[in-house]
């Protein structure tokens, strides 16, 4: 299975000139540590770019919404992210002071990682799984159906 698989990745870059993307698509990203919020998150791939989206129940009164762009490059083994901007939607917390605070504080986080490039080691599992892994957390990409 596997020969079959190099095989076929072979005649990718025969044929095209350049190995295929196996980011590219959409991804449901499976991350503990949002998972742990009660958060969810989906990345949409392809030609060095993607977005990202994470939903997040706030204090059970409200979701944030945080959509994340930028680029990716992918070396043998490993797939860099920077990311190139976020935009932050709290319109569903009803409270405006816990709403602009919430926004703050993502907005802040969103900053700190702005143009700062992510190396991660990338483990294909199969074309419908891909392991991220930096020295501080595993994401796992599951293709989205």
């Amino acid at each position: 299975m596997r020969a079959l698989l190099l095989l076929g990745a072979a005649a990718v870059v025969v044929a095209c000139g350049k190995p295929a993307d196996p980011l590219a698509g959409k991804w449901d990203i499976r991350d503990p540590e949002t998972a742990a919020k009660g958060g969810v998150t989906v990345g949409t791939f392809g030609e060095g770019k993607f977005t990202l989206e994470r939903r997040t129940q706030v204090l059970g009164i409200g979701q944030i919404r945080v959509t994340t762009s930028g680029t990716y490059t992918i070396e043998t083994g490993s797939a860099t992210l920077t990311n190139g901007g976020s935009q932050v939607d709290a319109s569903t917390i009803p409270d405006p002071k816990v709403r602009q605070a919430t926004v703050g504080v993502a907005e802040g986080m969103a900053k700190a990682s702005e143009g700062k490039p992510l190396r991660y080691e990338m483990a294909v599992q199969s074309p419908d799984q891909i392991v991220l892994r930096d020295p501080s957390r595993t994401l796992t990409l599951t293709r989205a159906r």
